[in-house]
């Protein structure tokens, strides 16, 4: 995750990136409960929602755009944009007709340890750090057919938050749609 804020950082970052990562087919989404709408939880507060796709290089990509006004009102500005990579190319999820058909002999544990062992593949992902990214970022890559190494500098798996908080809390999409945001300038228009 990561924050950017005047247009001169968006800018070079955006430019940085956008060349090498071959954006094409974006498209709003056709699901109907993903439709551009107009949120509005209070008189002197609003924003927008739109929900696209698009394709990389290496995969294709939902994104959730949150768009407020500016000051002058002649504009939308995105606030925030939330991107996440849904599949790789040339690694479809192994569910339905592509999951596993053999049968396993042998004990969970010992399928297991084979795989832990890296026994038939060598990894082709290195993950630094077993914590809440690094173990979704394994599952994920697991459920694409892709072997991870997960590299851990703590004793235990989940360390990381163990030692640092009382509980496991997602800041996810559904937690930033309830975020709160500063109220328009008085004098502004109310829609």
């Amino acid at each position: 995750m990561r924050t950017f804020h005047t247009q001169d950082r968006i800018r070079t970052f955006l430019t940085d990136r956008l060349a090498w990562s071959k954006i094409t087919n974006v498209q709003l989404s056709q699901k109907s409960d993903e439709a551009p709408h107009l949120h509005r939880p209070y008189e002197d507060i609003a924003w927008v929602v739109v929900s696209f796709t698009f394709d990389t290089a290496v995969g294709k990509v939902s994104a959730i755009a949150r768009l407020v006004p500016s000051p002058n009102l002649d504009q939308w500005r995105a606030h925030t944009v939330f991107t996440n990579l849904e599949e790789l190319h040339g690694h479809p999820e192994t569910i339905g007709p592509l999951r596993e058909q053999r049968h396993f002999t042998g004990t969970w544990s010992s399928i297991r340890a084979a795989e832990s062992d890296f026994r038939n593949e060598e990894p082709a992902v290195i993950i630094l750090g077993a914590g809440q990214i690094g173990l979704s970022v394994a599952a994920r890559l697991k459920y694409l057919g892709i072997p991870a190494l997960v590299v851990e500098k703590n004793p235990r798996v989940g360390d990381q938050w163990r030692g640092r908080y009382e509980a496991l809390c997602l800041h996810d999409t559904v937690w930033y749609d309830h975020m709160p945001y500063l109220p328009f300038p008085s004098g502004w228009p109310v829609w």
